[in-house]
């Protein structure tokens, strides 16, 4: 008993050092490299408070530990050989280790779009997902401040991973950086995306942070997570979204041009 809960801290841990570790260096380069040029990039000028983003933070560690509880579960699963998590990377070989990372992220994207539209069915909405959902200006630390449920959900996707296709442990471990990564880089607040991004042939079919930025300012369309293609399938792309994208860009580029003057 005393082994398992040094593993659970320690476990839990390293989810905090990655969270933070990530988020802060973001944050480093956007508030501080940045400083007063940071302006151009920001897609809302509502100011932070630190009431809110503590609140994220708070909401976000309560998610982590939950996270850290879930996966001790899932690393019982995987080590009594009860899933399909494989070791030895010669038994699929290398080209489907690198398709299985694609893989995970397309499953996920799928897993994504639809438990957030269930979220915003009225009950859920009303006494979960409102919890992300009170950063109407969301900081890079509101990537998982969920609901205790929510969080439930959120890490469901790798029970339906281990349990749908063959992975590599690393692989396993690696979707999380990208997951986590991909959070804070879409709750920043920040678009990072280059002019007309949103509508070239192959810009149009992923996230920003325009995108799931606009999703928490008016509540509802844009839920995909890293890919479009489902926005666009069920027409939930927010009819603002290019336009907005745009105009956050035409606005950059002008503040630009001004801290060049």
């Amino acid at each position: 008993m005393d082994t398992l809960i040094i593993d659970l801290i320690n476990e839990f841990r390293n989810r905090l050092f990655l969270y933070f570790t990530i988020g802060s260096t973001l944050s480093i380069v956007i508030y501080l490299i940045f400083k007063e040029k940071n302006i151009k990039y920001k897609i809302l000028t509502i100011p932070h408070r630190w009431r809110d983003m503590r609140r994220e933070i708070m909401y976000s560690i309560s998610s982590l530990l939950i996270f850290t509880f879930l996966f001790f579960f899932l690393k019982w699963l995987i080590d009594n050989d009860y899933t399909m998590v494989y070791y030895d990377k010669e038994v699929y070989g290398i080209a489907y280790y690198c398709l299985s990372i694609l893989l995970v992220v397309i499953i996920h994207d799928i897993y994504f779009y639809w438990t957030h539209r269930l979220l915003h069915t009225r009950w859920l909405m009303r006494h979960v997902h409102s919890v992300h959902h009170r950063s109407r200006d969301p900081t890079i630390w509101a990537a998982f401040s969920f609901h205790p449920l929510e969080a439930v959900i959120n890490f469901g996707v790798f029970y339906v991973l281990v349990f749908t296709i063959p992975l590599h442990i690393s692989v396993f471990f690696l979707f999380f950086f990208i997951n986590t990564s991909n959070n804070l880089l879409g709750h920043c607040g920040f678009e990072i995306f280059p002019k007309k991004f949103t509508r070239h042939w192959v810009g149009k079919w992923f996230t920003t942070s325009t995108h799931h930025h606009m999703h928490h300012k008016f509540g509802k369309g844009n839920y995909a997570l890293y890919f479009t293609c489902l926005d666009y399938l069920f027409s939930t792309v927010h009819s603002k979204y290019h336009t907005q994208f745009d105009a956050t860009i035409v606005k950059r580029n002008e503040n630009t041009e001004n801290s060049a003057e």
